[in-house]
């Protein structure tokens, strides 16, 4: 009786388990409590930081100048020195926990978690903060996480803040396609929603 070969035997097809797109994925529109902590954390751990630096550089500078005996030229030198040796690794350290919000904003918006963006990215429409969007991309991804909320007021509102103070960057124009290609699609917000009442509150 022949042998069946081996080498034309059917195999059974192997399941791979793929992770969907995130534009197949439902849009979140909810916000996730655990975000807002995520944020408050990296915030105050960047202020402790800071905290003990000044406090650090502060003890050190009245020893170096009482224990020295140093004159008053000298004592100056070293206060100079101090402001200087605190104020660098403050905006790097500032920087570099703004660079770590924007990289969660961007990832929850391009998942589609609209809510959670929003949360994590109106960081830097703050007073004080939008200077820490050089490039606007973060503030396009807002404009991106209002629109995936339905809020277009809102998402005018930043697209029209990025086109005057972030003229040059390739943000501003981006967000001016999105908010069009948005207004083509969605109506607009009952008068009575949420969204739209936050917005007519926003400043």
């Amino acid at each position: 009786m022949p042998r069946a070969n081996p080498s034309h035997s059917k195999r059974a097809p192997t399941k791979t388990n793929r992770t969907p797109a995130p534009s197949a994925l439902p849009p979140s529109l909810t916000p996730d409590p655990a975000v807002a902590g995520q944020i408050r954390r990296l915030l105050w751990g960047f202020v402790l930081r800071t905290l003990a630096l000044f406090v650090l550089v502060a003890v050190i500078t009245s020893l170096a100048t009482v224990v020295g005996h140093l004159p008053q030229r000298g004592a100056q030198i070293i206060l100079f020195a101090s402001i200087f040796g605190v104020t660098v690794p403050f905006w790097r350290g500032l920087d570099r926990v703004a660079r770590r919000i924007q990289q969660r904003g961007h990832e929850f918006v391009e998942a589609r978690r609209y809510a959670d963006g929003r949360v994590a990215l109106e960081f830097f429409h703050r007073v004080g903060n939008m200077g820490l969007d050089r490039d606007g991309e973060a503030h396009f991804d807002l404009v991106r996480a209002h629109i995936g909320l339905g809020d277009l007021e809102t998402a005018e509102t930043l697209a029209d803040w990025l086109t005057r103070h972030r003229p040059k960057s390739k943000a501003a124009a981006k967000a001016q396609n999105v908010l069009q290609a948005a207004r083509k699609t969605q109506p607009p917000l009952p008068a009575s929603s949420p969204a739209a009442e936050d917005a007519e509150l926003a400043p």
